[in-house]
């Protein structure tokens, strides 16, 4: 899966894609969520997990919040991604379908006002 920074180009930019048809690479994802979601890790670099490949340098790492800030830049192209337990429990199923070979179409994943970025997921990129 990739995982790339669209500053322009939609009305829906900025935002985040990660996409690509490697159910492994979105189950990896999957966990991390889950992972905050639960509290047995209050942070984790996605761009880091083994089967994604971030795209021009997009740096972005997930954490467990007290509210949900959603995601903010803290640097050219940084972010960190702060939710509550309880909204990581929620990416956790709405990335899920996306686990399974048979997946398509896509989801935003962040859609909350106070973020300064969207996070999309999709099978082809598309939206």
């Amino acid at each position: 899966m990739k995982i790339e920074f669209l500053e322009s180009g939609s009305e829906d930019c900025p935002l985040i894609r990660i996409y690509g048809a490697n159910p492994d690479a979105c189950q990896r994802v999957r966990r991390v969520f889950e992972r905050l979601a639960h509290g047995d890790t209050e942070e984790a670099s996605l761009t880091d997990l083994p089967g994604i490949q971030p795209l021009g340098g997009c740096r972005l790492i997930a954490q467990a919040g007290r509210r949900d800030r959603g995601v903010v830049r803290s640097g050219r192209n940084a972010f960190q991604w702060v939710v509550t337990a309880a909204t990581w429990d929620n990416v956790a199923g709405l990335i899920e379908p996306f686990c399974r070979s048979s997946a398509g179409g896509y989801q935003w994943l962040e859609q909350a006002p106070a973020s300064e970025v969207r996070v999309l997921v999709s099978t082809d990129g598309c939206w």
